[in-house]
């Protein structure tokens, strides 16, 4: 996940201003997906799209 995240701040340096602050956040919001609760809302498949699956779409 780590070279994700550098990838997409690399990105937002060269004009993605919107990806580095939905990233920012992401990042003050913490974590919402646990692989111990198997609870789905649309919020956590967002996560998963973004963080597990590797797949950014804007909201």
């Amino acid at each position: 996940m780590t070279e994700r995240v550098r990838d997409q701040v690399l990105g937002c340096m060269v004009g993605r201003l919107d990806v580095i602050e939905e990233i920012a956040d992401d990042i003050f919001t913490g974590c919402i997906i646990s692989e111990h609760d198997f609870t789905r809302t649309p919020e956590k498949d967002r996560w998963e799209m973004k963080y597990v699956k590797h797949r950014w779409t804007r909201q």
